[in-house]
């Protein structure tokens, strides 16, 4: 038997929730990590403004959407050209990225 063929709406969730896995785990990896914990020191004492891009989640998640939409375009959710759509899916990351963050903090997420 063949399997049932998506709708529109079901193929446009799945590449939401793709990304958003992608573009969270991304920059919870880098952002959050013990595995990343000593290359965020060092860059922390050897360029301060580095240091702290790759420790806020809002920050470093605008950079990883700009960097997914150009990696994969058809993944991303806002298309169009790369004045557009590129600060526009950075953006969505960046916020996506921040909210998560704060409702894994409240609800007692532990450190990686």
């Amino acid at each position: 038997m063949a399997p049932a063929s998506r709708t529109p709406v079901q193929e446009g969730m799945q590449t939401l929730a793709s990304w958003t896995l992608l573009v969270y785990g991304a920059t919870l990896i880098v952002t959050g990590s013990r595995l990343t914990e000593p290359l965020r020191t060092w860059l922390a004492r050897v360029w301060p403004w580095l240091g702290k891009l790759v420790s806020c989640p809002m920050c470093f998640g605008w950079w990883v959407g700009a960097g997914v939409w150009a990696v994969l375009p058809n993944l991303s959710p806002v298309p169009g050209s790369w004045f557009i759509a590129a600060p526009a899916n950075a953006f969505c990351s960046s916020a996506v990225c921040w909210i998560l963050h704060v409702v894994l903090a409240r609800m007692g997420a532990d450190d990686l």
